[in-house]
């Protein structure tokens, strides 16, 4: 075997080129060689370095050299050793296939007895600022530590450590569970569309700031959450379009575009709030808004916090994007598992994060950089398993606190205006009611319950009623009136119409030719038009709720 000697000089970066030399390993003379193409080797006084060239897809010979500490910044959880390894090719090209390498560290102390740490081989490209950590291999019986590459670059034996690791994550996902947000003005505010005035009964809940608003002659409601914890939300009538928005706060920790797209894919027609996050929803000027129901989803804070925790590994660098998030949404059903009391789906959640962080790796979306982060990122995930373990034992405790009740019900209720009406002066009351024959209960206003003495066909129900009237000026001539009553059940769809034929009194309802009777639970709203022979036509709706 015929031997190059190589003078000792290393440079900085994977390509070669540069001026500037380094300090070689301390101890005695290390000899680079490159006499045999397929296993270069580096012999120093910690360790013995040899490179396996025979999938690397080119014939040129690999240099291998010998070369001092790391001249960047190291990660906390890292401990990197005071000499490593350059390979380059001469005409600093990339291998078109892979390469192995091997670290002897037999003569390296800190290798004699590593304890928990784990050993890693650490990579630093070119104009990097930080190291990478390679997917390695130790063998403890031989203190052999290998790993598999396909970019060159500088190399050294470092261990890992475990706590260290898992504590950047926990930190970093957790100190975004102690926000909270302030309430904003819009609390509380009512909105008027034409005559009618609309409002929320809670209008918030312990967990969501909740703004009602006038948009283009509709309604819009903002969910805005006050909690660490995800919420899914779904309304009656269904929405016309939702925006929810994440945690704005994460702009520039993360890359957004794979969040926002994890989330809609698991909700079908629905919406949701992420944690601290919000979401605002359109409706139809002809559907307005009859309730909304809110439930909670621990899995959206485990996500969020997992997300988190993994990006803080390499805080300067964002998560990369995937060519198709939606491929990411399984991770969110294993985050729900995981946070089961029990801690049942670790093992799910383990193998959902390395699937969506390798989907990175050979994103076409994600740059360069970003999907050999992520590929750090994932190996030091896979060599200590239990960081995931005990991030989500911490989000679960953290959010032990709010998990009080999982669901919340907001009904919209609305009002007729008292307004006069333009040009007439005259005024339109409607009102709803139970029946005096005891047929259902009267809670309060709008709101009843079933009846427990009567049933019809086998159920219990409620006997509605509505009454309307016209309030004319005095000495106003204003003619007879025509009304045209229709009742919406609470998925919009009608139960009853009520029409008269012919111009009569202005006024309606209440008789028991009117009567409706309610068996189902919800919110329900009256329609009421009237046609007036010298005057304008009158309009008005009255929601009511009926409990069981």
């Amino acid at each position: 075997m015929a031997v190059v000697v190589l003078s000792v000089v290393s440079v900085v970066g994977c390509s070669g080129g540069s001026d500037e030399s380094e300090i070689s390993a301390p101890g005695t003379p290390v000899v680079p060689t490159t006499s045999d193409v397929v296993r270069p080797t580096v012999d120093a006084e910690t360790f013995h370095f040899s490179a396996d060239t025979s999938r690397s897809g080119r014939s040129e010979p690999l240099r291998a050299e010998s070369t001092g500490p790391p001249p960047v910044q190291v990660e906390d959880f890292l401990q990197v050793g005071s000499g490593g390894v350059t390979l380059t090719y001469v005409d600093d090209a990339q291998p078109d296939g892979s390469l192995g390498l091997s670290f002897d560290l037999s003569r390296d102390s800190r290798f004699a007895n590593v304890g928990e740490a784990v050993p890693a081989v650490v990579a630093l490209s070119e104009g990097d600022a930080q190291v990478e950590v390679l997917r390695s291999t130790w063998d403890a019986s031989s203190r052999t530590l290998e790993a598999t590459t396909d970019h060159l670059s500088k190399f050294w034996p470092a261990l890992l450590d475990p706590k260290a690791v898992t504590d950047r994550m926990s930190g970093a996902a957790l100190g975004f569970l102690e926000q909270a947000s302030p309430r904003p003005d819009c609390v509380g505010r009512t909105a008027e569309i034409g005559t009618t005035t609309y409002s929320l009964d809670p209008p918030f809940t312990a967990e969501h700031w909740l703004c009602l608003r006038e948009n283009a002659g509709a309604v819009s409601i903002d969910v805005i959450s006050n909690s660490p914890n995800g919420w899914t939300v779904q309304s009656v009538p269904a929405f016309l379009a939702h925006r929810p928005v994440v945690d704005r706060g994460l702009t520039g920790l993360i890359d957004l575009t794979a969040f926002e797209t994890v989330f809609p894919n698991a909700y079908g027609d629905g919406s949701y709030v992420a944690p601290e996050g919000s979401t605002t929803l359109d409706y139809a000027p002809d559907l307005p808004p009859q309730r909304l129901t809110l439930q909670l989803d621990p899995g959206m804070s485990l996500l969020r916090s997992l997300l988190l925790g993994v990006q803080a590994l390499y805080p300067s660098i964002p998560l990369g994007a995937v060519d198709d998030a939606a491929a990411c949404t399984e991770i969110l059903d294993a985050a729900r598992e995981a946070m089961e009391p029990t801690g049942v789906g670790a093992g799910n959640l383990r193998r959902e994060v390395s699937d969506c962080l390798s989907l990175s790796t050979g994103s076409g979306k994600a740059t360069k950089k970003e999907a050999r982060f992520d590929a750090s990122r994932l190996s030091i995930l896979t060599m200590v398993p239990d960081a995931l373990t005990a991030l989500t034992a911490n989000v679960r405790g953290a959010v032990a606190p709010f998990l009080g009740q999982d669901a919340y019900t907001v009904n919209v209720r609305t009002s007729q205006n008292a307004a006069p009406v333009a040009a007439s002066n005259a005024t339109l009351d409607l009102s709803t009611k139970v029946t005096d024959n005891g047929w259902g209960v009267e809670l309060g206003p709008n709101h009843f319950r079933v009846s427990d003495l009567m049933k019809r066909d086998g159920r219990y129900f409620a006997d509605t009623n509505f009454e309307w009237r016209i309030n004319r000026p005095d000495g106003s001539d204003l003619g007879y009136c025509q009304g045209h009553v229709q009742i919406l059940g609470p998925s919009g769809a009608e139960v009853a119409r009520y029409d008269q034929t012919g111009f009569d009194q202005c006024r309606g309802g209440g008789t028991w030719g009117t009567n409706t009777r309610i068996f189902d639970a919800g919110t329900y709203t009256v329609n009421l038009e009237v046609l007036m022979e010298k005057g304008p036509t009158l309009t008005a709706s009255q929601q009511f709720v009926v409990d069981q």
